[in-house]
């Protein structure tokens, strides 16, 4: 049975969304889910279509864990009912629950980010976690100055300098390739995470594995601004890869064009994670992962209630 063209209209937006992370992304995929099971039947055809944009939710960014963890908890206990009618209404509350859990992580985790972010910090493109920490951190009186990667080929970095001059920070921006450069003068480099694997290694916008590698040679450390729910169950993603054309719109024939949007960082790069969980070193991240894999049992417990 197909989905109503509503919920895949609000699908395709998420796949299509080069704008914003993972973390917004998330609450976006937790709405449409929300939405979906207010308007769906109580009945087995309604939990079956529930289940499909379940399903192609948690496939939409293979580099965006947060979407499909998120998305799986909330399916988790919607799962528990005792029928098919009784699973529809609780996948709403489920959802809606789901969504005031990550909006709450992610004010922690800004909160944790903050208090590393002290003197001169160096960060890459513009982590919405990252951009409130470094707020919060101005309110404080702890930070002095930011340097700004401009974050190739979307510039969201500019954004981001953009408003924190606003705010009466001193700001510079620089061109990615020029994080080296600035890394011996900083004294933390802040970056967000689209994902963090069970290793603690970071997948986050192409150029932060380079910056780290930087920082690791100048003695910076480098921490990572992310919410619990971006720690994948699975060891390795997909690097998301878009059209050439963001990079070079008109390049010559016989000129190969890559557009690689994330890089991943190894755990030895990384000094810790600013989470809603606290600072967590790479180490610490393992058990989260696990507890995450657990909540992708809902899919087989949702065949018995559709039988």
């Amino acid at each position: 049975m197909p989905l109503p063209q509503a919920w895949t209209a609000g699908l395709a937006s998420i796949v299509a969304d080069r704008e914003r992370g993972a973390s917004l992304l998330a609450l976006d995929a937790l709405e449409l889910l929300e939405r979906a099971a207010a308007e769906a039947p109580r009945s087995k055809e309604g939990l079956g279509s529930l289940t499909d944009l379940a399903r192609s939710l948690r496939a939409a960014r293979p580099s965006m864990p947060a979407i499909a963890n998120l998305v799986n908890l909330a399916m988790h206990d919607a799962a528990g009912a005792g029928s098919a009618a009784e699973a529809v209404p609780r996948a709403e509350r489920a959802t809606a629950a789901t969504r005031a859990q990550a909006l709450e992580a992610r004010g922690g985790a800004a909160r944790a980010a903050a208090a590393l972010a002290r003197g001169t910090v160096l960060t890459h493109s513009a982590s919405e976690t990252v951009t409130k920490a470094l707020r919060a951190a101005r309110r404080a009186g702890t930070l002095s100055r930011v340097v700004v990667a401009e974050g190739r080929p979307g510039f969201e970095g500019r954004e981001l300098a953009r408003a924190l001059a606003e705010e009466g920070v001193e700001t510079l921006l620089v061109v990615d390739a020029a994080l080296g450069l600035h890394a011996r003068e900083a004294d933390v480099a802040l970056v967000g995470a689209d994902a963090i694997l069970p290793d603690g290694a970071v997948v986050n916008k192409v150029g932060t594995r380079l910056l780290a590698m930087a920082c690791e040679r100048a003695g910076t450390p480098l921490y990572a601004a992310a919410d619990r729910f971006k720690i994948s169950p699975v060891a390795s993603i997909p690097l998301e890869e878009k059209a050439p054309g963001e990079v070079w719109p008109d390049a010559p024939p016989g000129v190969q064009v890559r557009n690689i949007y994330f890089d991943r960082t190894e755990a030895p790069l990384v000094k810790g994670f600013a989470t809603d969980a606290g600072v967590l070193s790479p180490s610490a991240v393992g058990p989260l992962a696990l507890e995450h894999a657990r909540w992708a049992d809902w899919e087989a417990r949702m065949r018995r209630l559709l039988r």
